[in-house]
């Protein structure tokens, strides 16, 4: 009897091995993200806000390439949302199990609206060859201690507050 399992935990271990060895692979294998969006929240208008995105293979066996980080063409992005630096660089960056790549981000909003764009990693992954990563951030104003005392502004007054801050 002692034998018989033995053997059977033997061909159960070589079963797993086959299939680990030939494709199976738990669903978080391969290029993965630490995060799944961005967003800067409000910035005030001409100050730069960064954040880092952080791409890791998180498969225990096979290296896997990235082929390219960019903005993704639709919608055009805006220019204010930057990439600043790439860790190691593209293109065609290999990252053994383990290994990480680092894409930090510079968001300086010029107007008091908002902003989105949408980063696009492409890569060897067959499980996520396109990682899609959206990018949110909007524009915010100061007023001066002086217009603050003033709550009954009228249009005109926040118009011309708006003008001397840009």
């Amino acid at each position: 009897m002692k034998r018989f399992t033995s053997i059977r935990m033997l061909g159960l271990a070589a079963i797993l091995v086959s299939l680990f060895l030939t494709g199976f692979q738990p669903a978080w294998c391969g290029i993965t993200p630490d995060k799944t969006s961005i967003d800067f929240g409000p910035v005030l208008v001409g100050i730069q806000a960064t954040d880092t995105l952080i791409l890791t293979n998180t498969d225990p066996v096979n290296i896997y390439r990235i082929y390219s980080v960019q903005f993704h063409p639709s919608p055009v992005p805006p220019p204010e949302i930057v990439i600043i630096s790439i860790t190691p660089p593209t293109p065609d960056v290999d990252l053994a199990p383990g290994e990480s790549m680092v894409i930090e981000l510079g968001f300086t909003p010029s107007d008091t609206v908002a902003y989105t764009a949408r980063l696009w990693i492409q890569t060897e992954d067959p499980d996520a060859d396109s990682i899609i990563i959206p990018i949110d951030g909007s524009g915010y104003l100061v007023l001066d201690e002086d217009e603050d005392e003033d709550e009954d502004m009228d249009d005109e007054a926040i118009v011309k507050a708006v003008k001397k801050h840009k």
